[in-house]
């Protein structure tokens, strides 16, 4: 009988060890699984950063030295201001640059929260285009739980306006849609632009993947409607956690 009840006490033990050890390497798993979304996330960031200050400069630096290459065989007096110009646009580049490096510094649950009313009104104020806001009492803990990917998609969108769209007014609206799947924010950003021919494909605009990136990594779409002449929609659509739809009701419409 004693013989008997250590063997059972050794199998227990051996079954214990067992169910821990494969505890322990599906934890490994998951936390693999985790690291690689992470890496994912700074990879996509950085891209997104890059995009955002260096091709951006870049682009406007060659340009302004392509036309002062032309001054410098039809105008040669107007040399020295487009080389001051070239100058200004190196160093708005450099400030950029560092400005993204400090936020790649800054992890994303640390980064502050999205206030997209003083984006818009920055906006307004730095470029003279008339800006209209209408957010949700609904839609705006949605706001909060999704504070970088809507700071990220907005402004890449304001980016656009103010690059290539010619607008003279750009409207903002964040509602909540309400269906059988669940909750959604939804977040419109349209300009009254020039627009463009959404089917023919846009070469070096790596922003308009780079929103639709974002919203998949948080579960959500973006995308992007637009035609020559009629402006450009950026419909961004967030799934909503139970405790934001819970912490108010009622939407605005768009």
């Amino acid at each position: 009988m004693p013989d008997f009840t250590a063997r059972q006490a050794e199998i227990m033990f051996e079954s214990e060890r067992r169910a821990r050890r494969l505890m322990e390497q599906q934890l490994e798993a998951a936390n693999s699984e985790v690291r690689f979304a992470s890496l994912a996330r700074t990879r996509l960031r950085l891209a997104r950063d890059l995009h955002d200050t260096l091709v951006h400069s870049i682009v406007a630096l060659l340009t302004q030295i392509r036309l002062t290459r032309h001054f410098l065989a039809t105008d040669p007096a107007r040399v020295s201001d487009g080389l001051a110009v070239a100058e200004e646009a190196a160093i708005t580049g450099l400030a950029r640059a560092r400005d993204a490096i400090a936020r790649l510094r800054m992890p994303d649950d640390l980064e502050p929260g999205s206030d997209v009313e003083k984006m818009l009104s920055d906006f307004a104020q730095q470029t003279g285009i008339e800006v209209s806001t209408q957010i949700a009492d609904a839609a705006r803990p949605g706001l909060q739980d999704h504070a970088t990917t809507i700071r990220r998609i907005l402004g890449e969108a304001l980016r656009n306006v103010e690059a290539h769209a010619k607008a003279r007014r750009v409207r903002f609206d964040a509602v909540v849609e309400r269906t059988e799947a669940g909750a959604r924010l939804i977040v419109d950003v349209r300009d009254d632009g020039r627009g463009f021919d959404g089917t023919v494909p846009r070469q070096g605009h790596f922003g308009l993947i780079g929103m639709a990136e974002f919203a998949e990594l948080a579960g959500g779409q973006c995308a992007v409607e637009s035609a020559p002449g009629a402006g450009t929609l950026v419909r961004t659509s967030l799934p909503l956690t139970v405790s934001a739809t819970n912490d108010r009701s009622g939407a605005v419409g768009a």
